[in-house]
Formats: C-alpha cells, structure tokens, sequence
C-alpha cells in the first residue's frame, strides 16, 4: 500500500526507487471468501463495480459514492498523518483544524461504511482493513476508513523479492549514504536525561549517543524492559498494565513442495464474523469458527522459493493478553487444534 509515499522517501534521499526495487501491481487485490460467495476487490473501478452488481445487485453506486467522499477525505487527513502529536500545542495545528469536520467522530469504520452500502458483506468487503491495526470494524475510528479508499484508489503492490527487500533496500541507501548499521547487537537500555531518550546501553556496556533514538520493538515491552523502573513514571509497568492492546495472530510460515492456483492474498471470513471479531476483542477467547488469511505470493513472484516450490503465509486474528508487569504473553485457557488441508 501507499507505494507513492515509498517512492517519495527515496526522492528525499536522491534516489529513484524503480533503481532499486521492482513492483508488481495485484489485480485482484485479494480474494475475499464467505460462506456462500467469493469476491475479487480490484483497484479497477470498473471491475469493482462489476463485482459489487454480481454479488450485491442494486448498490454497485455506492462504490462511487465512497471514492468520492473518502477521496475529499484523506485529502484533508493526509497532511495531519504527517504530523507530530507528542505535546499539546502540536494539537493546535491548521491541517488538524481543516480536518475535523471529516474526522467523523464516535463513529466507527463499520459505522460508516453504512453511509455506502447496506449489505453487511460488502460493509465488511471494505472494513477487514480494520485489523491491519489489530481492531474490530465495530470499534475501529471511522478516520481508519482511509485504509480501504487508499487500496481502492491507488492498489496494492508485491516487491519482487518480498517485501523484506523494502528494508534491504534502504538499509543499501544508509550505507551508501556512509551511514554504519550494526546487527546483532542488543541493547540493554534506553539512556534517558529529563524525560528524553538520548542515547542507548548494549548488553556489552557500551553505550551510544544519538540525536534521535527510534524504538521499533513492542511499545510495552520497550518500557517495561529498556528503562528502568521509575525513570518514566507515565509508562510505569502498572500503568501500560491498564492499556488496551491490539490482537495478536497466530502464524504459520510454510515451504510446500507444489503450485497452488490460489489468489496472491485470500481472507476467509467466519460464518458469524461479528461474534469471532467480539470473541477476540472483548471476551478474549478463541472462536470455534474462526476467520484467516492465507497469502500465496508465488503465484505472482517465482524468486521467492526454489523451482517447484511454493511459499506460503497463514495467519489468524487471535485474542492477546498480557501477565500482570511483564512483556510475557498469558497463555489462553482455551485449546484447539488446526487442520490446514492444501487439496
């Protein structure tokens, strides 16, 4: 998603992305199987519509409606995406002020997909987005339907390679540039002086200084294991126990040694979707029926297993709780047993 905004990184570095990375445009995006219908959502608005008027006959207009509100939508989101909110007068700010009439507030993204299409099927077919975020659609903010509109306006795109070669990519770009990276190498703890992180300790002792300290680990495991008690009273592990956290997936990462004719990308829906997304969010349990998503990318890149081979990603949404002020997962009472049959 969002290639443009890859592509515009590495303008700000001197650099043409297509020098380094070839993309490969999805059509159909994904697949989409419910119980009794299978829809191929595609960024080709004339494709879409026809699959809205096969699948749901008489509301294929909504899809019109859509891009034009979400289009003038994101317009006035996108700037305050770009911004940032550590401190209260960054929230004074004009583009957050353009855009609060569009933030839609209280409403969800199930919410208002309603606003276009009244079949709960093809609400859903433009709200799973909502657990690229680890949330449900019913309770998602309605500002996230910018997910959806993006996928339908611009597409999705594979990297020939995957999409590690992203991070290759730019880690070729640093070097290039006579930055250094070190791998291998970690760290103890966040220096931190008056509220502010400035550098870093190893597990060696070693310790770096930086202008700019980013800390891509899990928010709550960072702060409950790289500073040190009291430091950052706000981040306390008592307190981030409080928080609510996104769901977790189970994952399978599998090497199989044939071609399935399967889409790039297939999310299979629950019969009773709203009760698995309730099950994983508010009652923390696992659902008997269960939705996934299976990604088959060797369909459309060969390089990414050996000849004859095929690659392939399954995952489910699943709930997630934490031990009482540890980074440690609770291990959920709940068992079941998994079958993935390739036929």
């Amino acid at each position: 998603m969002m290639q443009f905004i890859l592509r515009e990184m590495f303008e700000e570095a001197g650099r043409n992305v297509d020098d380094y990375l070839t993309f490969k445009p999805l059509d159909p995006l994904y697949c989409l199987k419910f119980d009794d219908r299978d829809i191929l959502v595609s960024a080709d608005h004339d494709k879409m519509r026809a699959q809205i008027r096969e699948h749901f006959p008489g509301q294929e207009k909504g899809l019109e409606t859509f891009l034009h509100h979400e289009r003038k939508r994101y317009e006035y989101l996108l700037p305050c995406i770009k911004k940032d909110y550590s401190s209260l007068r960054s929230l004074m700010c004009t583009p957050l002020f353009k855009a609060l009439p569009y933030l839609s507030l209280g409403r969800s993204v199930f919410q208002n997909l309603g606003r276009y299409f009244g079949d709960e099927q093809l609400k859903l077919s433009f709200t799973f987005q909502s657990k690229y975020l680890g949330m449900s659609p019913w309770k998602c903010p309605a500002f996230f339907t910018m997910l959806p509109f993006i996928e339908h306006e611009w597409g999705v795109f594979h990297v020939i390679g995957g999409l590690n070669q992203i991070s290759q990519t730019m880690a070729k770009v640093v070097e290039e540039e006579g930055g250094k990276i070190f791998t291998s190498t970690p760290v103890e703890s966040l220096m931190i002086d008056k509220g502010t992180v400035t550098g870093v300790t190893l597990t060696n002792g070693e310790t770096f200084f930086a202008d700019h300290v980013i800390v891509n680990a899990d928010f709550a495991h960072a702060m409950s294991n790289l500073v040190a008690p009291g430091i950052l009273k706000k981040y306390s592990r008592e307190n981030l126990q409080k928080k609510d956290y996104s769901c977790s997936t189970f994952m399978i990462y599998l090497g199989v040694d044939k071609r399935y004719d399967m889409h790039h990308h297939t999310i299979v829906f629950a019969k009773d979707y709203r009760t698995n997304m309730n099950n994983i969010f508010e009652k923390k349990v696992l659902s008997d029926d269960m939705s996934f998503y299976v990604q088959n990318a060797s369909v459309t890149d060969p390089t990414l297993a050996p000849k004859g081979n095929r690659r392939s990603i399954f995952w489910s949404p699943c709930p997630t709780a934490l031990l009482p002020l540890t980074g440690q997962r609770k291990k959920n009472t709940s068992r079941r047993k998994f079958w993935i049959s390739f036929a």
